[in-house]
């Protein structure tokens, strides 16, 4: 009887023990995990900046610098870039569906498609907010807005309204991506054993 009592407390023991190692380096993984997810985020803002403002060029600084100065000197130029630009929601989208270029199709799906990566990143880094999909949301519209306005600053791209929704909803389709797997293999799920 005293070899079982005394078995069963190695036992309970060696399981304490594991718990306590695991609790000490749940912490560490914790902020190994964030320090991945906002290296890969920022690197994936540089990703965004370089396709949608530099269309993957370089980004000739100079040249940048002068509108930049033109822009700064005369506001009414960035103003008029705004209104050459389209002012009108799901005005393009419509006119890319309907149309049916491909090239049309393709800037509506791209401009979807290079927001989903941005969400997913987003709601990990926001995986304890309770609000992640609506932060997502945000983030992904202020992002798009951010870089819309930059090119009508810098005069080398249109502003488009519709490209702030398709970004803000590929940032969205992201963030229910990355929820739905975090509820699936996540931390805290319940795993069925057979």
């Amino acid at each position: 009887m005293a070899s079982r009592t005394n078995e069963s407390l190695r036992r309970t023991s060696g399981t304490a023990r594991r718990a306590a190692a695991t609790k000490r380096q749940a912490p560490i993984v914790g902020r190994l995990l964030t320090l991945a997810v906002s290296v890969l985020l920022l690197g994936y803002g540089w990703v965004l900046v370089k396709v949608i403002l530099f269309k993957l060029g370089t980004g000739d600084i100079g040249f940048l610098a002068e509108q930049l100065r033109q822009s700064l000197s005369d506001p009414g130029l960035i103003l008029g870039r705004i209104r050459r630009g389209n002012l009108e929601p799901f005005g393009q989208i419509r006119s890319d569906w309907d149309g049916g270029s491909s090239i049309g199709r393709l800037n509506l799906f791209g401009n979807i498609l290079i927001f989903i990566p941005f969400g997913m990143l987003l709601t990990l880094a926001l995986r304890r907010s309770p609000l992640r999909l609506l932060g997502a949301a945000a983030i992904s519209f202020a992002a798009s807005l951010a870089l819309e306005c930059a090119q009508a600053l810098l005069g080398i791209g249109t502003f488009d309204v519709d490209d702030l929704i398709l970004n803000t909803a590929g940032g969205v389709l992201g963030a229910m991506a990355a929820g739905a797997a975090l509820r699936l293999f996540g931390p805290g799920r319940k795993s069925v054993r057979p």
